[in-house]
């Protein structure tokens, strides 16, 4: 696939922007992989360890609707049991720039938790793309739609798949392979 896309971008006009720090990143953020029986529990914040703990689960829970922090109810039962008290509201609001006063209200249910905007999460191509007026976004999903449509035509389109696939990955991994 990327001698795919490699090639596609060299046949564009102008030069292509070197990828290297982008995938550097990308890989960053990407957890270590094992097989079950030797499965080790990774860091929910692998990648963000240079954001704070919010912007790091607001980030995460954007991009994959993962919760990562204890929700709201969470917090006001700890609140009732007294985990924590006003003075460490108004630690947290001050150093944080928030109204103390307001999270306690948040907390005591007597006011709504705010809601915001869920923040768009572009994948790799759409950052690529935006930062090198570039379509590789558009050229990855069109080739996953045609590898995809290879698969579920079960070989019966105009790509053909190898044989003895044994299934839409492993048929592309080794379509891969061969180019």
């Amino acid at each position: 696939m990327l001698n795919i896309l490699s090639k596609i971008a060299r046949s564009h006009d102008r030069e292509p922007r070197p990828l290297w720090p982008e995938v550097i990143e990308v890989c960053t953020r990407i957890p270590p992989l094992w097989d079950l029986s030797n499965y080790v529990a990774v860091h929910p914040f692998v990648g963000y360890t240079e954001h704070r703990v919010d912007q790091a689960a607001r980030r995460v829970h954007d991009g994959l609707d993962a919760h990562i922090l204890p929700g709201m109810d969470y917090y006001r039962t700890r609140w009732y049991e007294g985990a924590f008290d006003p003075d460490h509201i108004a630690s947290a609001a001050e150093r944080f720039g928030y109204d103390a006063s307001q999270l306690q209200a948040i907390l005591s249910g007597s006011v709504s938790m705010p809601t915001r905007k869920k923040e768009s999460v572009l994948t790799f191509a759409e950052r690529h793309d935006h930062l090198s007026g570039t379509q590789w976004s558009e050229t990855v999903l069109r080739w996953i739609a045609r590898w995809c449509s290879v698969h579920v035509a079960d070989g019966g389109a105009y790509w053909k798949q190898p044989a003895g696939s044994e299934g839409l990955f492993a048929s592309w991994r080794e379509y891969g392979k061969q180019r």
